[in-house]
Formats: C-alpha cells, sequence, structure tokens
C-alpha cells in the first residue's frame, strides 16, 4: 500500500470535528453527541487510526460497520399507500461512517482527473470525447475494449 494511502491521527481528529453530533446512532446505539470516539481519541489518538490502517491493509470493511437500520421517510404531499411516497434513510454505525470518509478521500484523489459530474468547467462532451480518444488509441495498438455502464436512478425505488 502507498504511504498517501495510510490514515494518520490528524485525519482521524479532523474527521472527528467533522461529525454532526445531531446525527441518529446506527445498530451500535453510539452516538457521536455522547463524544465516545471523540474521547477515545483525544486519550489514544493511535488507536483509530491503527484500526483504519489495518483495514486498509486488508482490504476489509468489518460487517458490523456495514450494518444499518433503515427509515422510511414518508415525502411530502405523496399519498402514505404508495411505496414511492417514501424516501430510505440507513442509519449506519459510527466507524462505518468514519471509514466510508476515509476511504472516500482517497478514491476521490484516485478519480479526480476522470470525474466529470459535479465538477466546474467539465462537460458531457468532454468526458465523452476521453472515452472516444481512449478506445481509438487502445485500438490502434490493438488492445481489446470493453465498456460497462451503469445507471442507478431510482435504485431505491425498487427496493
Amino acid at each position: 500500500m502507498d504511504e498517501t494511502e495510510y490514515t494518520d491521527m490528524s485525519e482521524v481528529a479532523t474527521l472527528l470535528k467533522k461529525c454532526n453530533n445531531c446525527s441518529a446512532p446506527g445498530p451500535d446505539k453510539i452516538r457521536y453527541r455522547t463524544n465516545t470516539w471523540k474521547l477515545l481519541h483525544k486519550k489514544h489518538p493511535w488507536i483509530l487510526a491503527t484500526i483504519f490502517n489495518d483495514c486498509l491493509e486488508l482490504c476489509h470493511f468489518p460487517k458490523q460497520w456495514k450494518e444499518g437500520i433503515a427509515v422510511f421517510i414518508p415525502k411530502p404531499g405523496k399519498p402514505a399507500n404508495e411505496t414511492d411516497s417514501y424516501r430510505p434513510l440507513s442509519l449506519l454505525n459510527c466507524m462505518g461512517k468514519l471509514f466510508e470518509q476515509i476511504i472516500k478521500r482517497r478514491l476521490e484523489i484516485r478519480l479526480s482527473n476522470n470525474q466529470y459530474g459535479f465538477h466546474k468547467g467539465r462537460s458531457t462532451e468532454q468526458c465523452i470525447q476521453g472515452v472516444i480518444d481512449t478506445i481509438q488509441h487502445l485500438n490502434e495498438n490493438k488492445y481489446f475494449v470493453a465498456a460497462i455502464s451503469l445507471d442507478i436512478k431510482g435504485v431505491f425505488d425498487h427496493l
């Protein structure tokens, strides 16, 4: 694993400061408001960084951190008897949320050059042109090209 992929005590401290103290707890019932993780980090700052680094090293996201409680929030003005009248919300364990942020930061660094959505100055046309250029380059060099497209719009409407 590359040195830039490890987390350190300052990154964990930054993430803990950003935690919403009012967020609802997940199945572990530990709230940010109780400052459990913040107190642990203050007394033993190396513990959480070590746990997260071990998970990164092993490419392991503990099952307990992925568990959640599904809550369905009614959409305003929608009939209560229809399933698409509700917005699903997952209440996740705090450690899982922290680890997701660590992974997210690493993915953003690695993928930022290839992301076009939600970036100023980057358009759909530029993305398509980049794909075309890549395919042409690979074809010219006698590589096989395969593409996979995924559209997840409305994925929660069909659970």
